[in-house]
């Protein structure tokens, strides 16, 4: 089963490469790194023909030191977990993947217009 990664922030859209909400297919997550002590930076392959710079990132909030057991628990989700949609995190209705995934930081995409 083909699954989706769910995000949704309450920052409102700056730009045209900021977005408020996003939904990935979870095949399409290159790799996943502590940005700060409190963020996690998820990089995602948008652009089929694979340009360098054309990847999508969601930096999430966290709770310091905590890292290591968010990304653990969103591959557990990924390989094993029973939805096609995962809520990574939805600031709008408080929702969250894990406990200390605190808020989404920014979503940003390659403008497609």
């Amino acid at each position: 089963m083909q699954k989706y990664l769910y995000f949704n922030t309450l920052a409102v859209e700056g730009t045209a490469a900021d977005e408020e909400t996003a939904c990935f297919m979870a095949s399409t997550l290159l790799h996943m790194e502590m940005h700060s002590t409190t963020e996690i930076k998820l990089q995602f392959a948008v652009n089929p023909e694979g340009n360098a710079g054309d990847d999508a990132v969601v930096i999430l909030n966290c709770t310091a030191g905590k890292e290591k057991d968010i990304m653990d628990t969103l591959i557990n989700e990924i390989n094993y977990g029973q939805d096609a949609m995962l809520v990574v995190a939805d600031d709008a209705n408080s929702v969250y993947l894990h406990a200390d995934v605190t808020s989404v930081g920014t979503i940003s995409v390659v403008d497609a217009s």
